[in-house]
């Protein structure tokens, strides 16, 4: 999969989003690959299942919760970015509610160890 510069800076702000100490060095825009595209993918429809469980979401939250779902998270994320949102506005209003934290916090452990890994390429 190819993605475009703007696409690759939306998968590292959801990658500081998620994981806010993962370092600025080891998450850049040269370190984005298909592999990092698949966990943070992964996180995502984690967080989104999870925190879908308790749906009482303002609009800023439609576009992640669209029906149907959209086709993949890097269609999502453009068509955020062209409602005027982000993934990282989604991800800090999660973390701003506390029953929506758990779902961010348990993705944020269970996949880092896979994102660590690929943004180092292994």
């Amino acid at each position: 999969m190819s993605l475009t510069h703007e696409e690759k800076n939306q998968y590292v702000a959801a990658i500081n989003a998620i994981w806010p100490n993962m370092g600025n060095s080891l998450n850049a825009v040269e370190n984005i690959n298909d592999d990092v595209v698949y966990y943070v993918d992964q996180a995502l429809q984690s967080i989104r299942q999870c925190s879908e469980a308790f749906v009482l979401i303002e609009a800023a939250y439609n576009i992640f919760y669209a029906v149907p779902p959209p086709t993949s998270w890097k269609d999502l994320l453009k068509a955020a970015i062209e409602n005027g949102t982000s993934v990282t506005k989604w991800i800090d209003a999660l973390r701003g509610r506390l029953q929506y934290k758990v779902c961010v916090e348990t993705a944020a452990l269970n996949w880092r160890s896979a994102v660590t890994g690929a943004l180092m390429g292994i």
